[in-house]
């Protein structure tokens, strides 16, 4: 798939220590954006924010998406927005990257890099209800997440990503019998890459 290919290849020349769970996590949000974000992006906020329903959804199980939503206060935007305040007081340097990374083939999914929005003077209450909307959209693209995935083996074969072809067959075939779940970066990437950033829909982000 072209698409897969021209992303992946992007990436790779930005971050060359990827791996196949940092490959997996840029295609499920490629494919899904931020609606499974939710328990993640509560449970940062709660180390943050001191109010009640922080720490009950860091002590919260993890729940199906739809639960999630339903559960989710009328306004958690201020959580999310102290989540991010928190984030950047630990985040420290990184690598050169866009304020916009557009992630999906009709580049409506972006990661906002939280360095550069920073440095632009940009809100950071623009960006959090931007997050917040977009993480609260359907948790639709299954399918298509699976296309992603599916072509991967074909990419390793002809080269265009450096991973073994059978190791990348084995390691997608997994995470489709799981259900394809929401994984963490990397430990790898996290420690080289510290990334940092946010999920949006650009239409949801103010210019």
């Amino acid at each position: 798939m072209k698409f897969v290919s021209n992303l992946l290849k992007q990436h790779a020349q930005r971050y060359p220590t990827m791996e196949l769970a940092d490959i997996y996590k840029l295609l499920h949000q490629a494919a899904t954006g931020a609606a499974h974000a939710a328990p993640n992006s509560f449970a940062r906020a709660a180390d943050a924010a001191p109010n009640s329903f922080a720490r009950a959804a860091h002590a919260a199980p993890k729940a199906p998406a739809v639960a999630v939503h339903a559960a989710l206060p009328s306004s958690p935007v201020p959580v999310v927005l102290d989540g991010l305040r928190h984030e950047l007081l630990s985040m420290g340097e990184g690598p050169d990257e866009p304020l916009l990374d557009p992630i999906s083939p009709d580049g409506m999914f972006a990661r906002v890099h939280l360095r550069p929005y920073v440095a632009s003077g940009r809100p950071l209450e623009a960006l959090a209800e931007a997050f917040v909307a977009t993480m609260q959209q359907p948790a639709n693209g299954y399918e298509k997440l699976a296309r992603f995935c599916g072509c991967l083996g074909d990419l390793a074969d002809s080269g265009a990503i450096a991973f073994d072809a059978a190791q990348v067959r084995a390691y997608f075939a997994k995470l489709a019998a799981d259900g394809y779940p929401v994984l963490r970066h990397s430990a790898a990437f996290r420690d080289i890459y510290r990334p940092a950033y946010r999920i949006v829909h650009v239409d949801l982000l103010a210019s």
